[in-house]
């Protein structure tokens, strides 16, 4: 192809292909890559446990095919076998490594905004396990009405955005609650009373895109976490509204958001003038 045809103005094929969603723009280390569109806005939610508390990750995903296909064609993670899935907690040192290397560019193709809840309200708990999560939830977007309450409200409806009438994925880490009544009550709290419309995938994780890369990225998350280090990645640790019933039970909460507002659509710098392969670090 010429390359006069790449970047001609409306009928090129690089604007066009932006135009009909085919492929998307990313930064990686300040240099523009281009990744294809493989799937639309999904969520995944997963768990980890640790002995310093549960971790929550709610990964609301652009494109989640793309990062599953980047974790398993580029990185070429191996697979646990019963089931066959990627799973975090089955990879080995230097595994762990390949990915905690190329989080950012997992992130920047992937991922729309990510929330880490780490707590310790899920063990020996005083409450119903429904009350605990729908705490948890509201507890990173409420309480701060006079010194953080614009930013907060902002935050809660950008992840209500993410997640009202939006295909839903998630693990069974939280019985006796089933999935379908977790995405209701995920979707109803980031509502703030406003109309919702809750959409569960009745998927195990090992068929589900956004299961498996949600446990990747909460696996890798906790450990940058674990080592003060997950502000270089980008995330920020915002207060918690404790309202959870034991003095010892508390939360911590951390956000991560793309800063492209709508991954895959718009680009934060021109196009790159040459496409490049998308190499690991």
């Amino acid at each position: 192809m010429a390359k006069t045809e790449l970047y001609r103005k409306s009928s090129g094929w690089i604007e066009k292909g932006e135009k009909d969603r085919k492929f998307k723009e990313i930064l990686v280390r300040e240099k523009p890559f281009i990744v294809p569109i493989l799937s639309k806005q999904t969520v995944g939610i997963d768990t980890s446990g640790e002995s310093d508390g549960t971790y929550i990750c709610i990964a609301c995903l652009c494109d989640a095919k793309c990062g599953y296909a980047f974790l398993d064609r580029h990185l070429q993670l191996p697979k646990a076998k019963e089931p066959v899935e990627l799973k975090w907690a089955k990879l080995n040192r230097d595994y762990r490594k390949k990915v905690m290397e190329n989080l950012q560019i997992l992130f920047q193709m992937s991922a729309s905004a990510i929330l880490i809840i780490k707590t310790n309200a899920l063990v020996g708990r005083e409450e119903k396990l429904t009350d605990v999560f729908v705490k948890l939830i509201d507890g990173c977007f409420s309480g701060y009405k006079h010194n953080e309450g614009e930013a907060r409200a902002k935050l809660r409806s950008r992840f209500f955005e993410l997640t009202d009438d939006v295909q839903i994925h998630c693990d069974s880490d939280f019985t006796p609650l089933t999935t379908p009544v977790i995405v209701h009550q995920l979707v109803k709290t980031l509502s703030g009373g406003r109309p919702f419309t809750p959409l569960h995938v009745v998927l195990k994780s090992e068929a589900s895109h956004p299961i498996q890369l949600s446990d990747i990225i909460c696996g890798a998350v906790k450990s940058l976490i674990q080592e003060d280090k997950e502000s270089e990645l980008g995330f920020k640790q915002i207060s918690f509204n404790k309202k959870l019933k034991g003095k010892s039970k508390d939360a911590k909460v951390f956000v991560w958001e793309n800063q492209a507002r709508d991954p895959g659509v718009e680009s934060r710098k021109p196009l790159a003038r040459t496409l490049p392969p998308l190499e690991a670090p």
